[in-house]
């Protein structure tokens, strides 16, 4: 087990803060230990089939090369995000150049409007920090193609549905869901911890990668998400989506308290620092667990959120303690060491559910955290109530201390939306220049998988901008290809059975001479008779039947009306 480092120096914690590179010399190594998503699976779409079914009288070359680029920049995308080994710089073209291009079936932004303000306003409240102007600028969702393509996403945070709805703003907000995703995982993959521990460059470089990602999450909950149903995907869901904002700037914040705590800084500050990390863990389990989602609760993302506030309340209980002891107070010191010893024990067993929770998860992931953590706490008690023995004789007091004043160092980067690309504005303006007959019905969209199939129905009523649909023409043109095809299936039914038909009628025809004596001689058992040769009619009569079925015709003709009123009995 690696010895515990104590505070020795009064070094500032916030070397971290800014994500800046880390000072010449700074051999500072630790071994943390990061949330890990797995990263979201993009579906097959492919825009430019369904926006072309709106190819008006304008210019069509113009409409179908915004289309194709369409499809082109979603593609690129999708492979960025299910690549590991592309650079950030990558990751983020992909993302804003296809951004670019979907601003188009989305609607001009809503910048400076008071839904924005509102917005911003909670969204720094419920965040507790502050965001810039550039990132106060929401999109008004008002495109009259924002419901002409169908989007299909996978959850990947809570649960593994795949969602599809016909709706753009969906596609942006899981677009930048997904890009968070990428950079919390990459994050993960540089500080995933070993034997010689993390250096500063990776921490550093997974700082700013956190930092952004919880900017785009935070983006995608504040203005994007209200325009949604609640239920369209689990991925999307606000709280789930705030969630796991919270948990990257708790990760964030989680590297500055270690890196605190091995450089040797003052307690007091270690112990603010950890006491807000352990309290952004706890707002984002408290969102989770209020989420409508039904896994949400219980997903892995929860159960780590929980493991690592009862982690970090360990680490400020201790150095609250420790700040105490260097204060003269050692009996009320021993006394957070205390509680810093039960949150540690709750911490060891709450990671097991979170190593089973899928996807399972090794306990060695997290092990040298663990023994680092508990190697503090160990260290310090031990020597704490040796010098109270020898020196203080102080008995711990029942009552916990005051903890200091939480003190938060990292904020999310704020993301602002690209400008449209070039040719954006021409290509929707030509798509939505479609004659009013091409756009007549209020598109339904294909069947909406998981969550999303209840408030699918009740978004289609929505206002005239969301009508678009196939046009009639290809409606018949499918009932005719579905008729021709059941029309092909009848005959050959018809030619296969027709020669056992026609013997099944020729014994009818046999068993009907035989028993007509009978009909008129045998007057008694006459209705007895009648039956048998009704049953013989229907045989008699079967190829006939057959022929009409495969023609099309009711299997029972109605019959004709004779001048009488009467009805002719039906073929």
């Amino acid at each position: 087990m690696e010895s515990a480092v104590l505070p020795s120096s009064p070094d500032g914690a916030s070397s971290l803060a800014d994500g800046q590179a880390a000072a010449p010399g700074d051999a500072v190594v630790i071994h943390p230990h990061l949330y890990e998503p797995k990263l979201k699976p993009v579906a097959q779409v492919q825009p430019s089939k369904q926006l072309l079914r709106y190819l008006g009288s304008g210019d069509k070359s113009t409409a179908k090369r915004y289309a194709e680029q369409l499809d082109g920049a979603r593609k690129t995308l999708q492979t960025a995000l299910d690549s590991t080994s592309l650079s950030e710089t990558g990751i983020q073209s992909a993302v804003e150049d296809y951004v670019a291009l979907l601003l188009g079936l989305v609607g001009a932004p809503a910048s400076g409007s008071s839904q924005v303000a509102e917005n911003g306003a909670a969204a720094t409240e419920a965040n507790g920090t502050q965001a810039s102007a550039a990132s106060a600028q929401g999109v008004k969702g008002d495109s009259p193609l924002r419901k002409a393509v169908s989007f299909a996403w996978q959850d990947a945070i809570v649960g593994s549905t795949l969602c599809t709805f016909p709706d753009a703003v969906f596609e942006l907000a899981s677009v930048l869901v997904a890009a968070g995703v990428w950079y919390m995982r990459r994050a993960a993959s540089l500080c995933q911890d070993s034997a010689s521990g993390v250096a500063s460059a990776p921490c550093m470089q997974a700082n700013k990668l956190l930092r952004q990602a919880a900017g785009l999450l935070d983006y995608a909950q504040t203005w994007l998400l209200p325009l949604l149903p609640a239920a369209v995907a689990e991925d999307c869901n606000p709280q789930v989506v705030k969630a796991l904002s919270l948990a990257c700037l708790a990760d964030c914040q989680l590297l500055t308290v270690l890196r605190a705590v091995q450089k040797g800084n003052q307690p007091g500050l270690i112990a603010a620092i950890a006491g807000d990390t352990a309290s952004l863990y706890g707002s984002g389990l408290q969102a989770a667990r209020s989420s409508t989602a039904p896994a949400a609760a219980s997903s892995k993302l929860a159960h780590y959120l929980r493991y690592k506030e009862l982690s970090l309340q360990a680490y400020a209980h201790c150095f609250s303690g420790l700040a105490q002891w260097k204060a003269g107070q050692a009996g009320a010191g021993l006394r957070c060491l205390q509680e810093g010893q039960a949150a540690a024990d709750a911490a060891k067993k709450a990671y097991p559910d979170y190593d089973k929770a899928a996807p399972a998860s090794l306990t060695n992931a997290h092990r040298r955290y663990d023994e680092i953590l508990q190697a503090v706490l160990t260290d310090s008690q031990l020597r704490m109530k040796k010098e109270n023995d020898a020196v203080f004789f102080q008995k711990p007091p029942q009552q916990l201390p005051e903890a200091p004043a939480p003190k938060r160092l990292v904020a999310p980067v704020p993301y602002a939306l690209p400008q449209a690309a070039p040719g954006v504005k021409e290509g929707v303006a030509s798509l939505a220049a479609a004659p009013a007959g091409a756009v007549a019905v209020e598109i339904q969209g294909p069947a909406v998988h998981g969550p999303a199939a209840a408030a699918s129905k009740t978004d289609e009523a929505g206002p005239a901008a969301a009508t678009a649909a196939a046009p009639p023409q290809e409606h018949q043109e499918a009932k005719q290809e579905q008729g021709c095809c059941t029309s092909t299936l009848r005959w050959l039914i018809f030619l296969i059975a027709f020669p056992l038909v026609v013997l099944l009628s020729a014994v009818g025809i046999v068993i009907w001479i035989v028993l007509l004596p009978l009909k008129i001689i045998c007057c008694p058992i006459g209705f007895l008779v009648q039956i048998i040769a009704n049953v013989v009619e229907y045989m008699v009569k079967a190829p006939l039947r057959l022929l009409l079925w495969a023609n099309g015709k009711p299997w029972e003709p109605r019959g004709a009306e004779k001048g009488d009123g009467k009805k002719e009995p039906p073929v």
